[in-house]
Order: C-alpha cells, then sequence, then structure tokens
C-alpha cells in the first residue's frame, strides 16, 4: 500500500506522520507540500497512492481543485498549526519556541486524528 501525506511544504507535518507510520510498520510512506513547484511529480505520487492523507482542511481543498483525484482513499485531517490561533495571548512563536509548540500541540493532535482511521487499509 503506498501512503502519501501532505502538508503545506513537506517538510515538518507530513514528515511527523510518515515517520509515524513506518513506526507502526507500514513502509511505502511518502510525504510532500501542497506548494511544491513541481506539480507533475505531485501528480504522479498521487497517482500512485492507495492512500493520501491530509493535515488541514485547506490543504485537503487545495488538493481537490488543483490536482486529479482517482479512487485513492483521501483522509482530511483537521488540525491546526499555528500558534497565534491557538494559544490564549494570540502571539506569533519563531525558532525553538514554535517547534516546541509543534512537539507538545500538533503533533499529538496529529497522531490522536489519524489513530482514528487506524489500521490503514
Amino acid at each position: 500500500m503506498h501512503i502519501l501525506i501532505f502538508c503545506h511544504f513537506g517538510q515538518n507535518r507530513s514528515r511527523y506522520l510518515a515517520e509515524y507510520l513506518v513506526g507502526l510498520g507500514y513502509d511505502d510512506v511518502v510525504f510532500a507540500g501542497i506548494k511544491d513547484p513541481d506539480r507533475e511529480k505531485i501528480q504522479k505520487e498521487i497517482d500512485q497512492a492507495n492512500v493520501i492523507i491530509t493535515v488541514s482542511d485547506h490543504i485537503c481543498d487545495e488538493l481537490r481543485e488543483t490536482y486529479r483525484l482517482h479512487d485513492a482513499r483521501l483522509i482530511c485531517l483537521h488540525v491546526e498549526d499555528r500558534p497565534e490561533m491557538i494559544l490564549p495571548d494570540h502571539r506569533r512563536l519563531e525558532g525553538n519556541d514554535w517547534m516546541a509548540f509543534q512537539r507538545e500541540h500538533v503533533y499529538p493532535a496529529l497522531k490522536e486524528q489519524l489513530d482514528a482511521y487506524l489500521p490503514l487499509k
């Protein structure tokens, strides 16, 4: 089973989920960014995927609007990753503080939502 995971740039959330799934024993997992300028490469990955996972509603919507989806199972997670939207004081974070926020708030939410779909079939 070929699993493809999308976040914005293919560097943080999709990578985290790919590593998580590999740790669970899924061995054909790739991650990508919906903002990747190489649309042909992304379309080829989509064409090969049996399961496509997006980390947020707007990425799911953009995927549907931009690419040709086939009969792959599409899982749209609903995880907010912006500290200014989650933290009570609505502050922006950078650097190590931003990464700590991802580890403390975003990654557990991604894992919890994805776990509801496991095992992937």
